[in-house]
């Protein structure tokens, strides 16, 4: 049992890892289009309408992404360690295993949510750079 209970925990943890390399690279790309799309603005002012009626995310809000995401690597480094503990002293801490998995459980419905969010922020982000790299015709 506390063999299946590890595997599994190394599953998640790699799973955990694998979408932290994706949201590190979404992040990287969503940094260079917002640099890109900074100074960029629209010279009749046509775009603002449209714009103005699509949800948008402030940089505080984009901040407070981020900083979640943040807070999900530390807690992915922490269950990361508790998981070697594990795998070191599987039979002598078996609560500790079962407090790993509750945590692994919430760490991943808060990761879930941050993809969300941060999907939002993409789409959100590519609809306002489309308009402005379209050449003029």
């Amino acid at each position: 049992m506390a063999i299946l209970d590890t595997l599994q925990l190394t599953n998640q943890v790699e799973k955990l890892a694998q979408v932290t390399r994706d949201l590190k690279r979404k992040h990287k790309q969503l940094q260079n289009q917002k640099c890109a799309s900074c100074g960029a603005t629209s010279p009749d002012g046509a775009d603002d309408e449209d714009q103005s009626s699509k949800p948008t995310f402030s940089v505080r809000e984009l901040r407070a992404i981020l900083h979640e995401r943040n807070e999900l690597k530390l807690k992915l480094n922490k269950a990361e360690e508790q998981l070697q503990v594990l795998q070191v002293q599987p039979h002598q801490e078996p609560d500790r295993a079962q407090g790993a998995v509750r945590e692994l459980r919430a760490i991943l419905t808060e990761r879930n949510e941050l993809k969300r969010m941060l999907n939002k922020a993409e789409e959100q982000l590519q609809a306002l750079v489309q308009p402005h790299q379209e050449p003029d015709r």
